[in-house]
């Protein structure tokens, strides 16, 4: 099916048409490499412009019985908010905490129900895939559980022609005025008129990818739920790592 969004190979053409290297039949050698190089700054540059809605999908898995470190997707960056059990169930959301805690709580009292609270830490690197990320839950699981869970993913770079980046054929545009602006800053070593033109063009991209934001968030102040009174969890004596001192 036809589709209105750039591919990889859209976006390196015409960062090639920009800097006059494409030729008769598309970028090739060293320029198809120079215009490649310039795509992925460029992506690297909108990804890390503005929190973007389509980079925060919804994370669904099952534990495993008696099982408590778990494998992250490739793509994971951090989960944004608590973990939610599946429709239906009575269990409070997981909510997180840091490695330390839930080591010591699982030195102090290692027991299995369902899962209360989780720590993400880092997993295994490798070369291939990068820097990898694990889950860890307190109490260990005694059974199956489904849970849900929002995270912020890093997508991986592009590589085949055919490759599409994340977002919508609006941002697409935002995409590639980067990577020509990208293009621009490595050939002439300074900042141009492509970059001030991707900026306004960005600008756009964020304006629509907001219209994608909740209109209602919901009450302010809500009451707390029964579940929330019971473990305490809301309370303002709750600590938060931005809460470092007083002023």
């Amino acid at each position: 099916m036809a589709t209105m969004r750039l591919s990889f190979q859209d976006l390196y053409n015409e960062v090639s048409k920009f800097l006059g290297s494409y030729g008769s039949s598309g970028p090739s050698g060293a320029d198809l490499t120079d215009a490649k190089d310039s795509v992925h700054a460029g992506y690297r540059r909108f990804l890390n412009a503005y929190d973007w809605s389509f980079v925060k999908p919804i994370l669904k898995f099952t534990t495993v019985a008696n099982a408590w470190e778990y494998n992250l997707p490739e793509d994971f960056s951090y989960f944004i908010g608590p973990f939610h059990f599946s429709a239906g169930s009575s269990y409070p959301p997981i909510e997180e905490r840091s490695v330390e805690d839930i080591l010591g709580m699982r030195s102090s009292l290692d027991h299995t129900t369902y899962p209360e609270y989780y720590a993400i830490k880092p997993g295994p690197y490798s070369p291939e895939t990068g820097q990898n990320f694990e889950i860890l839950f307190y109490p260990t699981p005694d059974s199956a559980y489904t849970v849900f869970g929002r995270y912020k993913l890093y997508p991986r770079k592009l590589s085949a022609d055919s490759d599409l980046p994340v977002g919508t054929p609006e941002t697409d545009e935002a995409l590639k005025a980067l990577c020509l602006a990208e293009a621009e800053i490595r050939k002439d070593e300074e900042v141009g008129p492509q970059s001030q033109l991707a900026q306004e063009i960005l600008r756009d991209a964020v304006r629509t990818d907001k219209m994608r934001n909740a209109r209602r968030l919901g009450r302010d102040y809500p009451p707390l739920s029964v579940w929330e009174v019971a473990r305490g969890s809301y309370m303002i004596s709750d600590v938060s790592p931005f809460q470092t001192g007083t002023n």
